[in-house]
């Protein structure tokens, strides 16, 4: 271990403190909380903030303690912010209110980001006649080699949409429209890395049509049957997978091991680091060919006097009120999850 890990601590304050405002008659300060809140009996919203926390810390730990022996402040700090993403929350009025990081590493607010995608495009994927999955991937690559090559994959896309496009105004090509998502896998018994994209198209047509064509762009490095066409038979299932996190965190280290004979899982901290670095700068999940007609809210903001702080507990993976010790939820993170965060993460392969 080096003397700089030696020294790591995932100190520097609270990210998640609310605005405070003047004294109220309670003598609390009071505090301006954002959004509509989650109903504080809704166990399900409950059970899943804790177990998402329970999963983040140790890893976003570990990713930190990475960015800080590489000297990456950036990534630190950001590491930083979601390792303190809701670690208070606040009840009012039977509402739970927090803040949030909204980091893609985060699990917690990918997966609130996640499902306010699937409620946006879900619905236009049921209009499509016949709705094609599709992988266009490269060439597996080293970590050295990763940024760039992760790099010029959506200026390929991008390439491709143009051409098609032009075509298509000339009356001789095919409109491209769809949802991708970039992605990458780690590979830790070769330690090769996988960037692909997933796609969802509306045909079969257009879905042969960018296989063709990035095979073209890629000459050679990109080879026919990396490259995979199926068609969707649950949008709301393939969505859902074009929308998942951006590498599995959980990897075999034999990632070719039968069902029958399967490896032990770990969390390749390092891997994932590089990951992250290589897709700085780059949206993650977008469509092309269309847009959605959507405006944004603004969220609802309003002052509260009378409220409840409790704040995450990590070696109890629970919310305990600051003023009374008393837990808000019960959660029990499962044994093999548990011994996973604990006994798995390998912050050296790379």
């Amino acid at each position: 271990m080096s003397g700089a890990s030696q020294n790591f601590a995932p100190s520097g304050g609270q990210f998640n403190t609310l605005a405070q405002k003047g004294t109220g008659e309670n003598g609390k300060p009071s505090i301006v909380v954002m959004g509509q809140g989650s109903p504080i009996d809704d166990v399900e919203v409950l059970e899943r903030r804790s177990k998402c926390k329970a999963i983040t810390l140790p890893l976003v730990f570990a990713l930190m303690r990475r960015a800080y022996e590489l000297g990456n402040k950036e990534m630190e700090q950001a590491y930083r912010n979601t390792y303190y993403c809701l670690h208070q929350i606040y009840t009012t009025d039977g509402k739970l209110y927090g803040k949030y990081c909204k980091n893609r590493f985060c699990t917690l607010c990918s997966g609130i980001r996640k499902a306010r995608m699937i409620n946006s495009y879900l619905p236009i994927i049921e209009t499509w006649e016949d709705p094609h999955f599709v992988t266009l991937t490269i060439k597996s690559i080293t970590a050295k080699n990763l940024k760039k090559w992760m790099d010029r994959m959506p200026k390929a896309f991008h390439r491709i949409y143009n051409r098609n496009k032009k075509r298509f105004h000339r009356g001789t090509g095919v409109k491209l429209i769809g949802i991708k998502s970039l992605e990458c896998n780690f590979n830790p018994k070769k330690r090769w890395y996988n960037p692909h994209f997933h796609l969802i198209v509306p045909s079969k047509e257009v879905a042969e049509l960018l296989r063709s064509e990035w095979i073209k762009e890629w000459r050679g490095y990109a080879g026919w049957k990396s490259q995979s066409i199926r068609r969707v038979s649950d949008p709301n299932k393939d969505l859902i997978e074009i929308l998942k996190y951006s590498t599995k965190i959980f990897t075999e280290f034999d990632v070719n091991r039968g069902a029958k004979n399967k490896g032990q899982l770990k969390v390749y901290a390092a891997a994932i680091h590089n990951i992250f670095m290589a897709m700085q700068g780059h949206r993650l999940f977008s469509s092309f060919g269309f847009t959605l007609s959507e405006r944004k809210p603004q969220p609802e903001r309003k002052e509260v006097h009378n409220y409840e702080i409790w704040e995450y507990q990590p070696e109890n993976a629970a919310y305990v009120n600051i003023e009374t010790d008393e837990p808000l939820f019960e959660y029990q993170l499962e044994a093999k999850t548990a011994h996973l965060l604990e006994n798995c993460i390998d912050r050296e392969l790379e």
